[in-house]
């Protein structure tokens, strides 16, 4: 009789999530995993023709990558790096070391601030750009039919992308560290007066 069956214990709630968690983040490893080993064998075999390399498709997403991105990522660099300048002269000001506005900006543009602004504009502009064009793509069964034509879908859609990227990242951060510092001695010049030839001495020496 089902009344003479005894009650199957509950499962504690908090190991079945914390198992569930780790069941999840476990695949998302191997997914990563499989993505880069596919990724890296399959630059192994493109570096041997240039045929393989698609060329025209790495120019034509390093244009959309890179140049196209200048405007936002140069503008965002200039504001960010008044903005520090502006509040590292109010908090220096009192003590008399507003000179040492110069060094905060170039150190913060130069170390942190243009990589990290570079990065995190072309994450949330190609980035996201990139995962709507490929779901679009595999939505409509086109990664399939390249599949079935023999055409491997990593050399025609991820390495292009992924090799613009690597080119067009060193190129936006040059722009972003130009612009930041720009930025920099702009608010120097309007809010301490510093010259630009005194601007430019502390920063080489900042740098340096």
């Amino acid at each position: 009789r089902t009344a003479d069956i005894a009650p199957r214990p509950r499962e504690p709630a908090g190991l079945v999530r914390l198992g569930r968690a780790l069941e999840v983040r476990g695949e998302n490893w191997y997914e990563a995993l499989t993505y880069g080993g596919k990724l890296i064998s399959t630059a192994g075999l493109a570096w041997r023709s240039w045929k393989h390399l698609r060329i025209p498709s790495i120019v034509r997403h390093a244009y959309e990558t890179g140049y196209q991105a200048v405007p936002v990522v140069a503008v965002i660099a200039f504001l960010i790096s008044v903005i520090s300048a502006y509040i590292s002269a109010q908090q220096l000001r009192p003590y008399g070391g507003e000179i040492f506005t110069v060094d905060i900006v170039a150190l913060g543009v130069l170390r942190e601030f243009g990589v990290l602004l570079t990065a995190i504009m072309v994450a949330g502009r190609s980035g996201s750009a990139y995962a709507a064009e490929l779901g679009v793509m595999r939505l409509n069964d086109e990664v399939d039919a390249l599949e079935s034509m023999g055409m491997n879908p990593y050399e025609v859609l991820v390495l292009p992308r992924v090799l613009a990227l690597v080119i067009a990242m060193p190129l936006l951060t040059v722009v972003a560290d130009a612009m930041g510092l720009a930025g920099g001695a702009v608010l120097t010049g309007y809010l301490l007066d510093l010259p630009w030839e005194q601007f430019v001495a502390r920063l080489d020496s900042a740098i340096g």
